[in-house]
This record gives structure tokens, sequence and C-alpha cells, in this order.
């Protein structure tokens, strides 16, 4: 029974996390849902010794391709979970101004070396090594943001952590 419950938990984040029922481009979505769909789709493989802070603030709900959206938002979790490693916080804020949604992912990881942050973004740049990862991860957040006429900007210090920050646009 409770593996039944748990799968059916499963389905249900992978459906909203994927809009499958809804064509691409939608009005009307609440980026904070789209984040926190993003988390219950790996809440089972976060280390216990991880934890998600979540800060959200009344936000104007926004027109945007949300499947692309969690993707961005799940990849971008991932990898603070990675640089992480044994124990620490990712901490995800999003707020508004006049004309954009600022959503803040940071996390408390091993940060990214001043001589990498210019290329992270760049498709097969990686610093996991050979065979480990693609290098495309950041790159098609990067990509998905930027089709959402959007910005992405991290900022990080080694061994102290990243912040990834993405604006879009609410019009």
């Amino acid at each position: 029974l409770t593996g039944s419950e748990r799968m059916a938990r499963i389905v249900r984040s992978l459906r909203a996390f994927a809009h499958l029922d809804e064509a691409s481009f939608q009005n009307d979505i609440d980026v904070c849902e789209e984040i926190d769909h993003a988390i219950a789709l790996i809440e089972d493989r976060l280390p216990e010794s991880v934890e998600i802070v979540r800060e959200y603030t009344d936000i104007p709900r926004i027109s945007c391709y949300p499947a692309e959206l969690n993707t961005a938002f799940m990849d971008l979790i991932e990898n603070g979970i990675e640089a992480i490693g044994d124990s620490g916080t990712i901490a995800i804020s999003v707020n508004s101004d006049d004309s954009d949604l600022h959503i803040h992912f940071a996390d408390t990881g091993r940060g990214i070396s001043p001589d990498d942050v210019d290329s992270i973004f760049d498709p097969g740049f990686t610093t996991k090594g050979s065979g480990v990862g693609t290098g495309l991860g950041l790159s098609i957040v990067k990509f998905i943001v930027d089709a959402h006429k959007g910005q992405i900007a991290v900022e990080s210090k080694p061994e102290t952590g990243s912040t990834f920050t993405v604006k879009l646009p609410t019009d």
C-alpha cells in the first residue's frame, strides 16, 4: 500500500511537472508552484543532510512554457545538490519588481572556480570529468531562460557556494 501511494504521488508529480495534459505555452502560471513540482520529483533522491528552504513572496503569474521552466528549475536544484555533497542548504527565493520575476537558487556547496564561471553555460563544458557529465545541463537552462526572454546570472565563491539568479519578464 505504501509503495502504491508513493508511486501515485510520483506519477501526479510527473504529470504536473511535464504538464502532459496541457498545451505547451500557458498563461497564468504560478512559478512557485512549478518550483514545488520540480522539488517533488527529486525529494526521494534528496539526501537527508541537504535541506531545501523556500522563500516565496506574492508574485504575479506569468505566461510561459511551464514544462521547459520545470526542466530548468530541476536542473539548477540538482546541480546545487551535487555541489553540496555531504550536507548543506539550497535556498530558493522568488520575488518580483515592476517588470520581472527574480528566482534565486543559492547553495552552500563547493562553489565555482573563477576560471570556470565564464564557461559554465557553454555547451559541453563540465567540471565533472570524462564520462561523468555531458556538460549540457546549464547550457540547456540558459537556452530555456533565453527562450522566455529572460536572463540568468551566477555569483559564486569557491568553498562558499553559488547563487543562480533567473530573471523572467512578467508581461
